[in-house]
């Protein structure tokens, strides 16, 4: 799970998505969304819809297509599934994991209400 401020910057990496995407939280933050949540179509391996623009555009929830990939910082392709939404006190909130494991995607963001 990531979180981002009202620009799109990364203001919170969780564990699990600092491991998927190879960047340390500390290095993430203040970074554009795009940079660290690098999403590519699985068949084509181009770019998918921007999750987090389109949340920040439209301020509702949204789910990526099917067949997506997050390509990691040195390069690893992670199929996965993902949502985001948005999150009053925080901008948007992004929950993603690797398809592999085998769960349907259950997006649950408890996050506090102030800021990080």
């Amino acid at each position: 799970m990531l979180t981002t401020d009202h620009y799109g910057r990364i203001t919170f990496l969780n564990l699990v998505a600092a491991g998927l995407t190879g960047w340390p939280a500390e290095e993430a933050k203040g970074q554009p969304s795009h940079n660290i949540l690098r999403i590519i179509r699985q068949h084509t391996h181009m770019p998918a819809e921007d999750v987090i623009a389109r949340v920040l555009r439209e301020g509702r929830a949204v789910m990526l297509a099917n067949h997506t990939v997050l390509l990691s910082r040195d390069g690893r392709e992670t199929p996965i599934e993902d949502s985001a939404a948005p999150v009053l006190s925080l901008a948007a909130c992004c929950c993603f994991f690797p398809v592999a494991c085998g769960l349907s995607l259950v997006a649950c963001c408890l996050l506090p209400a102030t800021p990080l």
